[in-house]
């Protein structure tokens, strides 16, 4: 497995899109491990994507089906509204 820094993760929008997906979570008031009950993943997984680190898009498609009111094109993108 290939490490990557921060900033080759930044580059690759990965830390961005944690990012906004936690500002999600705490304006829905969901924690880590709540949506990883409901995204039939764990805690861990979900910290993953919070933090940029490797994850599959399959992941990243269970939080949008299990968050219907999460805006695609703002996580992923930054544009538009979150919800």
């Amino acid at each position: 497995m290939i490490a990557l820094s921060e900033r080759q993760l930044n580059k690759l929008g990965l830390v961005p899109t944690g990012q906004r997906l936690k500002a999600y979570l705490e304006y829905k008031h969901i924690g880590v491990n709540q949506l990883g009950r409901m995204t039939n993943t764990s805690g861990a997984q979900i910290s993953n994507i919070l933090t940029g680190r490797n994850y599959g898009v399959e992941k990243l498609f269970s939080v949008l089906q299990a968050c219907p009111d999460l805006n695609i094109i703002w996580l992923i993108t930054g544009s538009g509204e979150m919800i």
